[in-house]
């Protein structure tokens, strides 16, 4: 049995929509942008 702390991990959730993050990358200090989009039901 799945002890009840780690029980809310087994439910999926995700993102309602796009975010982006803007920066300078750290090795190549280059802007770099990052993209999160939200996953289709049942893929993670």
């Amino acid at each position: 049995m799945i002890n009840q702390d780690f029980q809310h991990l087994r439910e999926q959730h995700t993102i309602a929509s796009p975010i982006a993050f803007v920066g300078i990358g750290l090795h190549s200090g280059r802007r770099v942008i990052l993209r999160i989009l939200p996953a289709k039901a049942d893929t993670g």
